[in-house]
């Protein structure tokens, strides 16, 4: 493999069960430049599909829609989460966030899971706002791209607080499917 006039030699994956991240590691031929990446599984999964989206030779057997799709796979997750884990997730994450999060998936039932696990009054606020705004007047794909590169930040945004209240103990694993068997 080459990247400009160098060839990259030793790529090398692995997960390392202590961070519970998985690590790749680069190097060039001459040994002269080493590249580390330290990813949290999701964000790992996430930087695939969306490689596979843009670059659909890479790995002909998996097949993403689009790339939007590439980034709502890794937090369809959510609708899976327990009652508990999803409102400690709620108390955390802002509506603005919440409401761009929503607006990108595009996923119904993913509103109604979480509608269901707020107030009453938090989820009538929410649902007018989503419907308020300009989020509900268009769909992300036909979004222009400061909108929809906001409504990627969200999704990042949710997915890496789920990560850190996963590593506080504040909710299940709802990743744990993503990570090796045994560690490395």
């Amino acid at each position: 493999m080459h990247i400009g006039d160098m060839q990259v030699t030793g790529v090398k994956l692995a997960f390392d069960s202590a961070s519970g991240c998985y690590r790749l590691a680069a190097q060039v031929a001459d040994g002269s430049v080493t590249v580390e990446l330290r990813l949290p599984p999701i964000l790992l999964q996430s930087l695939v599909l969306q490689s596979v989206a843009l670059m659909p030779a890479v790995l002909p057997t998996v097949e993403v829609a689009s790339e939007a799709e590439a980034v709502r796979l890794p937090a369809r997750v959510l609708l899976h989460l327990d009652d508990r884990s999803m409102q400690a997730l709620l108390r955390e994450v802002s509506m603005d966030i919440l409401n761009d999060f929503l607006w990108y998936m595009q996923d119904e039932a993913l509103v109604v899971r979480v509608t269901d696990n707020l107030s009453q009054r938090a989820a009538a606020h929410l649902v007018e706002d989503m419907n308020g705004s300009w989020r509900g007047q268009c769909a992300p794909e036909a979004a222009l791209t400061p909108y929809k590169l906001r409504g990627r930040e969200a999704v990042g945004q949710v997915l890496a607080l789920c990560e850190r209240l996963v590593e506080q103990g504040s909710m299940a694993d709802c990743f744990a499917h993503l990570r090796p068997a045994g560690g490395e």
